[in-house]
C-alpha cells in the first residue's frame, strides 16, 4: 500500500498535469475541455491535501466537499483565503460547474416517422474557462505550499 505522502505527492503531481492539458486546451479555444480538466485538477489537488493530511476518501466522495469538512486539520496558509476557497468547491466555482452543455450532441427523439431534435444547451463561454483556470491554477499552488509544509514533498512550481 502505498503511503499518504506518495499518495498525496502523485496526486499533486495529477494536478499539475491536468492544469497544463487545460491550458493547452484554453489556447485551442476549446472551453469545455478547459473546464472538465480544470474539474480533474481540482480533485486531484483536494485529494493530494487529504492525503497530506492522512485522510483516506472513496472513489464515492467528493474530495472538495470532504476537504471544506476537514477544515479545522489544514495549515493556515489553506484557510487564508478560505472564502475563495470555498467558491471553488462550490456549486459556483471550477468545482462544481455544470458541464451538461459540453456533452450536447444530436439527442433526438422519435415517435413515429417524426424525429424531434432537442435544442441544443449552449456551451461554455471563454469567461467561464478563464475563471475555471485560474481557479486550478490557485488551489495547485496552495496545495505545493501546503503539501512541502506538511510533508516537506516537493512540488514544481508553474
Amino acid at each position: 500500500m502505498k503511503s499518504p505522502e506518495n499518495l498525496a505527492r502523485r496526486n499533486l503531481w495529477n494536478a499539475g498535469t491536468r492544469v497544463k492539458s487545460a491550458e493547452l486546451f484554453y489556447f485551442r479555444g476549446e472551453w469545455a475541455s478547459v473546464i472538465r480538466e480544470c474539474q480533474e485538477a481540482l480533485d486531484f489537488t483536494f485529494k493530494s491535501l487529504l492525503h497530506g493530511l492522512g485522510l483516506e476518501i472513496t472513489r464515492f466522495q467528493n474530495p472538495g466537499e470532504v476537504f471544506l469538512k476537514e477544515r479545522h486539520r489544514l495549515p493556515s496558509v489553506l484557510t487564508a483565503d478560505w472564502v475563495r476557497v470555498e467558491r471553488i468547491v462550490g456549486p459556483s466555482g471550477a468545482s462544481g460547474a455544470d458541464l451538461s452543455a459540453s456533452f450536447g450532441g444530436s439527442d433526438f427523439m422519435t415517435f413515429g416517422e417524426e424525429s424531434f431534435s432537442a435544442p441544443q444547451p449552449e456551451g461554455p463561454s471563454i469567461e467561464t474557462a478563464q475563471s475555471a483556470l485560474s481557479d486550478a491554477r490557485y488551489m495547485l499552488e496552495l496545495a505545493r505550499t501546503a503539501c512541502r509544509h506538511i510533508h516537506g514533498i516537493q512540488g514544481k512550481s508553474s
